[in-house]
């Protein structure tokens, strides 16, 4: 390769480097979103850390490690509930997940607001997992993860555009659409015990987003979210 090429290969490796350390830089309007993929990725090689094989991990260990946290849940541990929220099932559950809370993050986070965004996030995924523990038959770790709380933000943000409160260019559009089909390949390798929780989920955001819709309304806002 000529010194021609490497000149020209420097700046575009900067630039992909620049561009992803900014996925994990806090600024304003996109404040709680890095955190919460970092915390995915700490969750991740704590686990690594611990023995599991987080390269492999399969539905065998997924189930193992799932019967533990149902069970310590069960006797009193319910800070596990939280836990749920950031365990992934192997490296590609893990990058598909913060993929598309960076794309959520990035697009609405500071147009409805960082407590917002992070309150449906963590009580859509709450609910969720709450439904999971005390309904589901398998490992709740089939059910939920971080697509609990992915599912409340997808609904409640669905919900503002069903209702014109949110109006999406097109380039916004298709990262949106991008992120629909990313969810359905997932859903679709789900069984019949792992819709109950994914559907709270994604009712609570939308029942959120009603809320918000009712409010603005009453304060004659609805104009209140800028086009994105």
């Amino acid at each position: 390769m000529s010194n021609k090429q490497y000149t020209t290969a420097e700046p575009q490796l900067r630039n992909a480097i620049a561009t992803f350390v900014n996925i994990f830089l806090p600024r304003k309007g996109y404040l709680v979103t890095p955190v919460l993929i970092a915390i995915n990725f700490l969750v991740f090689a704590i686990a690594w850390s611990c023995g599991y094989d987080v390269m492999k991990l399969g539905p065998e260990e997924m189930d193992q490690l799932g019967k533990h946290i149902h069970s310590v849940v069960q006797q009193g541990e319910w800070w596990w509930i939280v836990a749920y929220l950031f365990l992934n099932g192997g490296y590609i559950y893990i990058i598909v997940t913060t993929t598309i809370l960076f794309i959520q993050g990035y697009l609405f986070e500071k147009y409805v607001g960082t407590l917002t965004f992070l309150g449906i996030y963590l009580a859509a995924g709450i609910v969720g997992n709450i439904e999971a523990v005390l309904f589901s038959n398998i490992s709740p770790l089939f059910h939920t993860g971080p697509f609990g709380g992915i599912l409340g933000v997808f609904g409640f943000v669905t919900f503002l555009m069903l209702t014109q409160q949110i109006k999406v260019s097109a380039i916004h559009g298709g990262l949106i659409f991008f992120v629909s089909v990313l969810l359905s390949g997932y859903l679709k390798g789900l069984d019949e015990n792992s819709v109950g929780p994914m559907i709270i989920s994604l009712a609570f955001g939308m029942g959120f987003g009603y809320i918000q819709y009712v409010k603005l309304k009453r304060k004659k806002q609805l104009s209140h979210f800028s086009e994105i």
